[in-house]
C-alpha cells in the first residue's frame, strides 16, 4: 500500500511551467532573439534546478557578463513578480486536482520544488491546494544571500554559522534573532530582521531556522494576525469550489458553527 507521494509541482500539478518560460524569455528579451533561444532552452531543460543558479548560468555562460549578489537578488524579485499571479491563475494539469481530492485522505501528499519555499507555499494557499499536503517545500535560502542582505542593512556579518530565534511571546513568535557567523554574534529585534530578509521572503516572526551546509531552511507559520486562517487560503478555496463550512473546518478542526444569539 502506497504511504506516501512527493509531487513536483510546476507541469506536474500545475501547467504553470510555461508561465515560467515566458517569464525568462520576458526578462532577457533586450538581450536578442539567439539570448532568449539559449536562455529558454536551458529553462526547459533544467527544470529542477532553482531560478538562481539558472541566472548565474546565463549571466555566466550565454551574456559571459560580472553578475552582482544585489543585480542577482533584483533579478530574482523580477522573476517572481512576472510568475507568482499567473502560476495561481494556472489550471491544473489534467486529473490532478481530481487525483488530490480522491486520496488526500489516504494517502500522505508533499511538494518538493525549486520554487522558493515561501513562494511556493503562497501559491499553494492561494490556489486553495493546502489541504491537501502534509508538506510543501523549495529551494532553501543560501547562506550568502542573508549575510549580504545583513550587510546591505549596515551590519557586516562574516560566515554564518547559526541562526537562533531567541525568546519568544506567548502566540510563539520570536522576538529576538541571534545570527551566529565567523567574527561573533549579531542580535537582531526579530521584526527587523524579517524586514531585512523581505517580508515576502520571510513571512512571519513565527519561525525557526536550521543551517545546513551553505543553505538555510526557514519553517513557520502565518502571514496575519496569528488566529490560524490564511486569507489567501480561504479566498483560494473558496474559488475552487470548497463550502465555507469545509473551509472553516479544514482551518478549525472540530470546530461547530452555531448561532449564539
Amino acid at each position: 500500500m502506497i504511504k506516501a507521494i512527493i509531487f513536483d509541482f510546476d507541469g506536474v500539478l500545475v501547467e504553470s511551467v510555461n508561465v515560467k518560460t515566458r517569464a525568462f524569455a520576458k526578462m532577457f528579451e533586450d538581450k536578442g532573439e539567439e539570448v532568449v533561444r539559449q536562455v529558454t532552452s536551458f529553462h526547459l531543460k533544467n527544470g529542477g534546478m532553482t531560478r538562481d543558479k539558472k541566472i548565474m548560468f546565463y549571466y555566466n555562460e550565454i551574456l559571459k557578463c560580472p553578475l552582482s549578489d544585489e543585480k542577482l537578488e533584483e533579478l530574482c524579485d523580477t522573476f517572481s513578480r512576472l510568475v507568482v499571479d499567473e502560476v495561481i491563475r494556472s489550471p491544473y494539469v489534467e486529473g490532478a486536482k481530481e487525483f488530490l481530492e480522491k486520496f488526500y485522505s489516504e494517502i500522505d501528499f508533499y511538494v518538493a520544488s525549486g520554487t522558493p519555499e515561501q513562494e511556493l507555499r503562497e501559491i499553494v494557499k492561494r490556489r486553495g491546494m493546502s489541504l491537501f499536503f502534509k508538506g510543501v517545500f523549495g529551494s532553501p535560502v543560501q547562506k550568502g544571500e542573508i549575510a549580504a542582505s545583513l550587510g546591505r542593512a549596515g551590519h557586516n556579518v562574516s560566515v554564518i554559522h547559526d541562526i537562533r530565534p531567541v525568546g519568544r511571546s506567548v502566540d510563539g513568535r520570536a522576538k529576538t534573532v541571534q545570527i551566529v557567523h565567523s567574527k561573533g554574534q549579531l542580535s537582531l529585534k526579530a521584526t527587523k530582521f524579517r524586514h531585512i530578509m523581505g517580508t515576502g521572503k520571510l513571512r512571519s516572526t513565527f519561525f525557526s531556522a536550521k543551517v545546513s551546509g551553505s543553505d538555510v531552511v526557514f519553517s513557520g507559520n502565518g502571514w496575519g494576525h496569528g488566529v490560524g486562517l490564511c486569507q489567501w487560503g480561504t479566498k483560494g478555496m473558496a474559488s475552487a469550489g470548497y463550502t465555507a463550512e469545509f473551509i472553516l473546518n479544514h482551518y478549525y478542526p472540530g470546530a461547530k458553527l452555531a448561532k449564539i444569539y
